[in-house]
């Protein structure tokens, strides 16, 4: 007989195929009005989540949690080279530890150097890419007020 041996748990995703994922076209369209992060290996959009934007149909799901979804277009490659992408990117988004303290939608769209970049690589790309989106934005630059010397 064989001995019994027991699989480790899986662990918490939380990419797309968690029930905190983004599914449904209407997430991916709001998520696509926010703001966008451009890095070499992928286009990150996000989008803060408020209470308004949980909808019925999710409100199963924490709305005090961020969700993940993935985009990886035809102009990639076929079938089986955009599937290696989202799994890739589904263990690279599993490595990452997500330490944020306002809810957030993100979408991450896949660029060709997805398929070939090292996993280490890609980890990196997301970390910097949420890293990125959690900056606050620059101040624009004021006109200096030029004062006339001749006036009273």
């Amino acid at each position: 007989m064989a001995p019994d041996t027991q699989t480790p748990a899986p662990a918490k995703r939380i990419g797309p195929r968690d029930k905190h994922g983004l599914r449904k076209r209407q997430d991916f369209v709001a998520v696509a009005s926010g703001k966008r992060v451009h890095l070499p290996l992928l286009t990150l959009q996000y989008r803060p989540r408020d209470s308004q934007s949980v909808d019925q149909t999710s409100a199963e799901t924490d709305a005090s949690s961020s969700r993940f979804g993935l985009t990886i277009t035809k102009k990639i490659g076929n079938s089986v080279v955009r599937n290696r992408i989202r799994r890739r990117l589904r263990a690279a988004l599993d490595q990452i530890s997500l330490n944020s303290t306002a809810p957030h939608d993100y979408v991450i769209i896949a660029r060709q150097g997805c398929l070939n970049a090292p996993f280490h690589s890609l980890v990196e790309a997301i970390n910097q890419a949420l890293q990125k989106s959690r900056r606050p934005l620059k101040p624009s630059p004021t006109v200096a007020h030029v004062t006339d010397p001749h006036s009273p």
